[in-house]
Formats: C-alpha cells, structure tokens, sequence
C-alpha cells in the first residue's frame, strides 16, 4: 500500500479507540471526546491524548472565539509525552457550529454569555461538569423565562430545544457549591 495512503488511514485507526456513545443521548454529543482528552490529560496518555485531540479536531467543533483550540493544545501535549504526531485539520473558520469552551467558576459565581440559534433547527447546549456537580444551566431568550433549567449533580446536563425564530440566546451557568468548579460549556 503506498505510503500517502497508510497516513491517511492513520486518522481513523486512532479515531476507534474513541468510546462509542452510550445512550441516544449522546449520539452527536461531545462529550465523550471531552471525557476522553481529560482521563488521558489526567493519566499522562499520549496515545489515547492524540486519539481525543483527533477526534475533536476531525467532530467538526470549534473552540468558541477567544479560547483556545483544545484539539492542537492535546495533540502537542502528546507529542511531548511520546505520540507520534499527527496532522490536526487547519480551522477554516466557525459558522454556527459546534463549539466548546472550558470555564473554572467560582463558588456561588455564574457564568453568561450569549449565543444565536438557527430558527427551526434543533438547538443543543451542554455542560460536562469535570470537578462534581452543583452547575445550574438555564436558557433563555433575551433574559425571559428559562427555555430550560437542569442542573448537573455530576456529569453531564443538556438543554434541547427548537427556536420559532433565529435569535440570541441567553446562556447562564450558575456554580451553588461552595468551592470553584471546571467545566465545559458546548453548543450545537
């Protein structure tokens, strides 16, 4: 097999070892490759660091603008440790789709910020709690009645709904506990 092709395979090699979703409801979500890069970041995994780094970069999410693009930050943090290194795709720029940023709150802090959704499309925000629970995610339009309210004892919290019309939302992550707290916030 020429070489050209054995790198292009390489990719999809490392992409299986990515863990499949769980339930439906994971089905599109990141957050397993956001569990992935952090269990590997934690372990000091080269191997299984580059896997999520991939994985990301190829999902198609985009860090949110300002942050950084965590998909390059795991690929060079596993080529430090050992991994061979890999082509992570050039960032072609965001429209509207997926994106991610990681946040440390402060106790009884909150988090805000605004984003538009596409009316008439399913609209998806997340938020994977990496230190415990105690996160309130609420959505609302412009500031009204919560969309959705849930909150994360642990793990992961989703709000799922369809806008009438395309317009900016309001995002709010509220922190109850009594010390700071990360997390990752992901829209869709």
């Amino acid at each position: 097999m020429p070489e050209r092709c054995l790198l292009a395979l390489a990719p999809l090699a490392l992409l299986a070892a990515v863990r499949p979703p769980e339930s439906p409801e994971d089905a599109g979500s990141l957050t397993p490759l956001f569990v992935a890069g952090e269990t590997a970041l934690a372990a000091h995994d080269a191997v299984g660091l580059m896997q999520a780094a991939i994985a990301l970069a190829t999902s198609g999410a985009k860090p949110i603008e300002g942050e950084p693009d965590l998909a390059r930050a795991w690929a060079h943090q596993a080529v430090l440790w050992g991994a061979p290194p890999a082509v992570i795709p050039a960032e072609r720029g965001r429209m509207l789709g997926p994106g991610y940023r990681a946040i440390t709150l402060n106790a009884g802090s909150d988090f805000h910020t605004r984003q538009v959704f596409t009316g008439g499309q399913s609209a998806r925000v997340e938020v994977l709690a990496l230190s415990g629970g105690g996160f309130t995610l609420s959505v609302s339009e412009d500031q009204s009645t919560p969309l959705c309210r849930r909150t994360a004892d642990s793990g992961r919290v989703a709000c799922t709904w369809v806008p009438l019309y395309s317009l900016p939302h309001d995002i709010t992550v509220s922190n109850a506990r009594a010390r700071p707290g990360r997390f990752y916030l992901v829209t869709y």
